[in-house]
Formats: structure tokens, sequence, C-alpha cells
């Protein structure tokens, strides 16, 4: 499946639409136009997370994996991934220890 290409008449209408990274645990803001140029691991997210999130206290995440220092997403964000996104096509780059 390749990724679909977004119009801005496919994206809500937000004055700020965010991205998480599951590398770096960061969600950072974005322009309508960016969305098409995100990597694999970073997912567009219509709102930033709440701090008062009991499970990540705002960070956007719950914890990290500990072979591959990956971040796992928290439920609040995942409710905020834009609609339809494919989520199945997020990848992470994994480097190879020789």
């Amino acid at each position: 499946m390749e990724n679909k290409e977004y119009t801005a008449d496919d994206i809500p209408n937000n004055d700020r639409l965010y991205a998480f990274s599951v590398i770096t645990g960061q969600v950072f803001p974005i322009q309508k136009d960016d969305i098409k140029l995100l990597f694999k691991y970073q997912i567009p997210i219509t709102n930033k997370p709440k701090s008062s999130c009991k499970k990540c206290f705002g960070r956007g995440y719950t914890s990290m994996e500990s072979k591959t220092n990956f971040h796992i997403m928290c439920s609040c964000i995942s409710k905020h991934i834009i609609e339809g996104y494919d989520t199945t096509n997020i990848s992470i780059p994994i480097p190879r220890v020789v």
C-alpha cells in the first residue's frame, strides 16, 4: 500500500496540525502542505496531547521499547490521528549493528 496523497480538502480545518515522532517522542507543529513530506515514523495528528492525560502526562508516549529505544504512542495521541491516515504503513528504520 502506498501513502495517500493528501489534499487540503482531506485535512480538517484546524489552525494548527502536529506530528508525533515515534523515534524522538516529540510533538511538533506542521503546516497542512507538509503532511506529504513527513517520514514514515512521523504521524500527523490534529491536537497536542493534553497535560491532564493520566497515562502520558502530556508527553504523547507512555514508555519506550528497551530493545529498539522507540517510543510507544499513548492512546490520547492515537485518538487524534488524521482521519484516513494509513497507520499500517508506519515503519521505523533500524540500523544494522555489525
